[in-house]
């Protein structure tokens, strides 16, 4: 039986089975273990740390629109540096690459997410066989606490809000108590997710995506109603590539307020390996 079962039967939700199978997405769950760098390899998975880069590459930065020259160029955060082949033994939809490296990068400033924080944040694809040295952090940055992670597969269900807005005949479902009892019994083996639904904070963010990215903002404007219509299809082709969880005791980050860090891509471009097109997301309560 598995956990999805099991927990059907606990909260007695069997009536509802087949629904709720029909709204789970597999998932990956990350728990991450504070380790010394010097015990991990280039090509090794880590979470926070001074990653490995192909050798000549400088740090990346972010050129925002500000006017004041302090806040114009901001350095980017080594969040995570992930083999993909330790992801791929977890992901059983076979959507990620199997082999090379991802990483993972976040403006210092900590940007929402907004039009204006396009370049904030980062996802680069390394190809195997690239040579690598250690990256040199400029002075004053903040290097999290190095990590090493273990990938386990998990299943995930999205909350009411998302069901409203994407499926809605679930919509009588996901307001019992039952299904968000299972929806938070289902969140065990790590912190931090690969793939599945996302775990929002506040609303759902595929529409917020497919605006922003498209030069649209993603407002409270009295036209936002209208404005929406035009995006609503596309917002459905966005899926979670990878969301960071506040973790104090592992690389040693807070996002805002106890926030989350999500990282969106059309499902078109993770299956191109086009990571330059997704989007990030930060919120917090």
């Amino acid at each position: 039986m598995t956990l999805l079962d099991t927990l059907i039967e606990k909260h007695k939700m069997q009536q509802h089975a087949a629904a709720i199978r029909s709204l789970a997405r597999p998932c990956i769950r990350i728990e991450t273990h504070r380790t010394p760098r010097k015990e991990l390899s280039a090509w090794e998975t880590r979470f926070g740390g001074i990653p490995y880069v192909p050798i000549g590459t400088a740090w990346p930065t972010w050129e925002t629109k500000s006017l004041l020259p302090f806040w114009r160029t901001k350095q980017l955060l080594h969040l995570a540096t992930i083999n993909c082949a330790d992801a791929a033994a977890c992901d059983v939809e076979g959507v990620l690459p199997r082999e090379g490296l991802l990483q993972f990068w976040y403006a210092e400033n900590q940007p929402w997410g907004d039009l204006k924080d396009r370049g904030g944040y980062r996802v680069d694809y390394i190809a195997p066989g690239t040579e690598l040295e250690l990256a040199r952090p400029p002075k004053k940055l903040e290097v999290f606490e190095c990590c090493r992670a273990e990938f386990v597969q998990g299943i995930s269900l999205p909350n009411s809000e998302w069901v409203d807005e994407y499926a809605a005949e679930h919509k009588e479902l996901a307001e019992l108590d039952g299904y968000h009892e299972i929806e938070m019994g289902i969140l065990v083996g790590g912190e931090h997710q690969m793939l599945g639904h996302a775990s929002p904070v506040q609303h759902p963010m595929e529409l917020e995506c497919e605006m922003v990215s498209n030069g649209v903002y993603y407002d409270g404007a009295p036209d936002f109603k209208d404005r929406r219509k035009a995006f609503e299809s596309g917002a459905r082709d966005w899926r979670i590539l990878l969301e960071l969880d506040t973790d104090h005791e592992g690389p040693g980050w807070m996002w805002g307020d106890m926030g989350v860090v999500y990282y969106w891509i059309k499902q078109d471009d993770l299956f191109a390996r086009d990571f330059s097109k997704g989007w990030g997301v930060m919120q917090c309560s």
